[in-house]
Parts: structure tokens; sequence; C-alpha cells
């Protein structure tokens, strides 16, 4: 009587002579020598493999996900090539948020000097220490510019900090990622370890 058994290398299915269980023969599909296995190691086998190309399947499905969101991350701004494993000292990944948010904080500050220098024209004009031919709109006109600097200077300054908030939690979402891959990569190798 034949034993159906399986190729330990290819998985096809092969059938040998009772008498040849445990020893070894040569595979029909790959042509390798392989084990005549009893039911119970040919299911444990298939078992086995099966697992194995189930955590293949998730190591390359989560590799695709690492690959997407770098392209979808790499439009928004600068990241590194090294982005597997966690790194905190890495720079940011989101470089042009924060040249951004850098450009808005400086050029608030060249807004309010400006406006702050019309503000104090408007006021030497209403004092009537410059000699002007145009009318002034009185201290109205003066409190109307300073408010006028002061939107303009907050705008600016929220504009940048939400530039500098987006480009943190960025990276904080990077490293979470990072962090995350790394532990599933460390549990399924401790999963492998404890199966063999």
């Amino acid at each position: 009587m034949a034993i159906s058994t399986i190729c330990e290398h290819c998985g096809a299915g092969l059938s040998a002579p009772d008498s040849s269980l445990g020893s070894k023969v040569n595979c029909p599909t790959c042509d390798r020598k392989t084990r005549v296995l009893n039911p119970e190691d040919s299911k444990a086998l298939l078992e086995k493999q099966a697992r194995e190309n189930e955590r293949q399947e998730e190591r390359r499905s989560r590799l695709e996900l690492l690959a997407r969101l770098e392209r979808e991350e790499a439009m928004r701004g600068g990241i590194e090539s090294s982005v597997r494993n966690f790194q905190p000292r890495a720079g940011t990944r989101h470089g042009r948020l924060r040249q951004m948010g850098g450009m808005l904080l400086g050029l608030s500050w060249v807004v309010l000097l400006l406006m702050g220098v019309q503000v104090i024209f408007q006021f030497m004009a209403t004092m009537n220490w410059l000699a002007t031919d145009e009318a002034t709109g009185g201290f109205g006109g003066v409190a109307q510019e300073i408010a006028l600097a002061l939107v303009a200077f907050s705008l600016m300054r929220i504009a940048a900090e939400a530039c500098f908030f987006m480009a943190e939690s960025g990276d904080r979402q990077w490293d979470i990622r990072a962090l995350l891959l790394d532990l599933l990569d460390e549990q399924s190798r401790r999963q492998d370890e404890e199966v063999t």
C-alpha cells in the first residue's frame, strides 16, 4: 500500500511505498530528496508552511503599506531613507513645513515692524508733528492701524505655529509607525523562535 505525503521543499504531493516511511525519496516535481512522512507529520508540515506563508504575506503587506506611506509623505516634505527603525535623534521628515513655519515667523515680525512704523507716522501726523497735506483720521485712525498691525501679526504667528505643529505631529506619527513595525517584527521573530 502507498503512503501519501508531501515534499518538504516544494510542497507537492507524492506517494511512496509503506516501506519507505522515514527514508528519503526523490520528489517527482522538484527532483530533490525529501523524507517520506506519516500523515500526522505531513499535516504538521502543511500547517507550518501555511503559517510561514501567512507571515510572509503579512510582512509583504506591511512593507507595501510602509512604501505607500513613504510615497505619500514624500509629497509633503523630505523624508529619510531609513524609516523602518525608530530613531529618536533622526532629523525631521517634514523639513519643508518647518522651513515655512520659520519663514512665516520671521515675516510676522517684519509685518509688525513695518506696520509699527506706519502707526508711528500716523500718530505723528495726528499730533501735527509732521508737515503733511493729507487729512488724518485722528486717534481713531491710529487705533485702527494698531488693530490691523496686531491682527496681521497674530494671523502670521498662528500660521507659523500651525506649520510647526503639523511638522511635529507628522514626525511623531512616523516614530509611532516605526515603533509599531519594530514591535511587529519582534513579535514575529519570537513566534518563529517558539515554532522552531
